[in-house]
């Protein structure tokens, strides 16, 4: 990189940082877009159409001059050429009306501009107010840490699948996941409420298979079941869990919605983890929806995951190193009063890769493998031992040349 390209971003950055010191001592906050425009189209007046769509909704000469003095209208604040032809516009808005929740939030700076094409959200400065609201991880790195009793490397984690096994094999496997060693066994995210297996039953029986291995090993081993369906059947699932001792539940925020799940899991105090089934039609258009960092790093987090799940690069689905890593980021960048959570990236992982997942992610991140540990070998119990030697093993190495 030039030097003229160094000074460059560091103007950009430090100018970034002023509007939102600024906006913040206004009580307002800046949300940042990213415009492709068609031919010949005027910038000013889109971004300033964004800014009235969002807030007052109502043509500009229409806006009463007391509701103008009182800044509730968006405010264009810049306006940047991209390198790649298009435009970054940053709007500020009164942080009072998100209304101190998650969903006011996305429907003020995302709701109905999300229906025209080439507008992208790709950043958030946020008021320190305004995170007084919103859920956060109940317990974060730091107190997930604590309940596994895991200190200073990555935290193990597989999936109990396929689904369509009878509940007593799910258990078994659940049980034997535990016996080898892994810190978090998952319900897959496609197992319900189910026929073939029952949510009562097959969450009572995973979670004591689980806690019979761990009276065997002295291990700390969390059970996650997924929870899902309609705001009173999630609302069940949760409380029954709960009575049985479950720690820990997984959500899908984008089918359950973003703070149900999370605001029941910590009336029980339970560990979230976030799966992000129903996201890609948000994140894959690079001209539209908005970045992997923001849905599942930061609007993920604000939820109340305490772990979110996400495609990792060079797995079965499309997502890049550069977005895996900027997940990471916005998950454990400071955020205010908001705890930091854990990445967790996933999506055909294999053991091989447990030492370049080490090295781009770290030692606070989840390595979820699923589906290499059942081709690994049939005895779910010596996969898992095979897991924990593979970590273990690249923690070696890097602690040796380090």
């Amino acid at each position: 990189m030039r030097d003229d390209d160094l000074d460059e971003r560091d103007a950009v950055r430090a100018r970034s940082e002023d509007l939102a010191a600024r906006a913040r001592e206004a009580d307002r906050f800046i949300a940042r877009y990213a415009l492709r425009l068609p031919p010949g189209a005027d910038v000013d007046r889109v971004a300033e159409e964004i800014a009235i769509e969002q807030t007052v909704e109502v043509p500009a000469d229409c806006i009463p001059e007391a509701v103008k003095a009182d800044g509730v209208p968006g405010r264009v604040e810049t306006i940047d050429a991209r390198q790649d032809g298009g435009f970054e516009v940053a709007i500020s808005y009164r942080a009072d009306l998100a209304g101190g929740s998650l969903a006011g939030l996305l429907n003020l700076v995302y709701g109905n501009v999300s229906l025209v094409p080439g507008i992208r959200l790709v950043g958030l400065d946020l008021a320190p107010g305004q995170l007084a609201g919103l859920p956060g991880p109940g317990f974060g790195i730091d107190g997930l840490r604590r309940l596994l009793g895991v200190r200073d490397r990555p935290i193990t984690a597989t999936a109990i699948k396929p689904l369509g096994q009878p509940t007593a094999i799910l258990a078994g496997l659940a049980g034997a996941y535990a016996r080898g060693g892994i810190d978090i066994v998952k319900d897959d995210h496609g197992l319900h409420d189910q026929r073939m297996h029952p949510f009562a039953e097959r969450v009572e029986a995973c979670h004591e298979a689980i806690e019979e291995a761990n009276r065997q090993t002295g291990g700390r081993c969390l059970y996650v079941p997924m929870v899902a369906g309609a705001p009173e059947a999630v609302e069940v699932q949760v409380a029954y869990a709960a009575r049985l001792g479950v720690r820990a539940v997984m959500t899908a925020p984008l089918l359950t919605g973003f703070e149900t799940v999370p605001r029941l899991a910590r009336r029980h105090g339970m560990v979230v983890l976030a799966h992000p089934s129903f996201a890609g039609t948000f994140l894959h258009d690079p001209d539209h929806g908005m970045t992997p960092a923001l849905l599942l790093g930061t609007f993920f987090r604000l939820a109340g995951a305490d772990i979110s799940i996400f495609p990792n690069s060079g797995g079965r689905f499309a997502f890049g190193r550069a977005d895996c890593v900027a997940i990471a980021e916005a998950l454990r960048a400071p955020l205010g009063r908001i705890a930091a959570a854990l990445p967790a990236p996933a999506g055909g992982m294999s053991l091989e890769r447990i030492g370049e997942m080490v090295d781009a992610f770290g030692a606070d991140t989840v390595l979820l493998i699923g589906g290499a540990l059942i081709r690994h070998d049939p005895d779910r119990e010596v996969a898992a031992r095979a897991f924990r030697a593979a970590l273990d093993a690249a923690l070696r190495e890097r602690s040796g040349s380090a």
